[in-house]
C-alpha cells in the first residue's frame, strides 16, 4: 500500500490550483521548497542539497537563477519508497 492511499493524501500538491491540462499529457506538477514542508519535508534547504548531492531525495530543477522546484509525482515516490523501506531489516 502507497502513502497516498493510506493517509489519504490528494493526488494534487498543496496549495495546487485547477489548471488547463497540458498539451502533451507529460507536464509535471512542480512544488517548492514552501509545498515540501507541508507534504512533511521539513528539511532545511542545504540538507536538501546534500541529499541530492548522495541521490537520497529527487533532483531539484532549476527554473531560474535563484527558484528551484521538484517534480511532484518523484517526491511522492520518494515517500513510497521510504514507507516501503520501514518493512525491511
Amino acid at each position: 500500500m502507497h502513502v497516498h492511499e493510506h493517509l489519504n493524501v490528494s493526488s494534487e500538491p498543496p496549495g495546487a490550483k485547477e489548471v488547463a491540462p497540458p498539451i502533451s499529457g507529460l507536464q509535471p506538477i512542480l512544488i517548492g521548497h514552501e509545498e515540501l514542508q507541508e507534504l512533511g519535508i521539513t528539511y532545511c534547504k542545504e540538507h536538501l542539497r546534500r541529499l541530492e548531492a548522495d541521490g537520497l531525495f529527487p533532483p531539484r530543477i532549476r527554473l531560474s537563477p535563484v527558484r528551484v522546484v521538484w517534480a511532484f509525482n518523484e517526491v511522492i515516490a520518494w515517500i513510497n519508497d521510504r514507507a516501503e523501506e520501514r518493512g525491511v531489516a
